[in-house]
């Protein structure tokens, strides 16, 4: 399963101005997927897994970056309820999955020599 992750594109021919709660609802559909990505993440290969927490984490720290220079109490409680534990699954999901390429290439390494 490749991942493609593409920031998003402004539509410049939109003659609504977009809501801070309809891009709030965006970047909430869009992290949702990502979690909907991260629960197949067992039966994606491990570089896969790797490519695609890496594509996430950039592109939720581009959200971020975007959403700090707002003053606005709704956008900050976003990024602190939702945007910055999502950041913080990424590196969890990191580690677990760079430990368990670590076990596995240690396996294969120990088991190589044993004919």
């Amino acid at each position: 399963m490749k991942i493609m992750i593409e920031p998003e594109t402004p539509v410049r021919s939109n003659p609504q101005p977009t809501t801070v709660r309809t891009k709030l609802t965006e970047f909430e559909d869009e992290i949702d997927g990502y979690y909907d990505i991260m629960v197949e993440f067992k039966d994606m290969d491990s570089g896969e897994i790797l490519e695609a927490l890496s594509a996430f984490t950039a592109r939720a720290s581009q959200i971020r970056a975007n959403l700090i220079r707002q003053d606005n109490r709704s956008v900050q409680a976003f990024r602190t309820k939702q945007l910055d534990p999502f950041i913080d699954e990424c590196e969890r999901q990191f580690k677990v999955w760079s430990r368990y390429i670590s076990v596995r290439q240690f396996e294969w390494e120990s088991t190589r020599g044993q004919r």
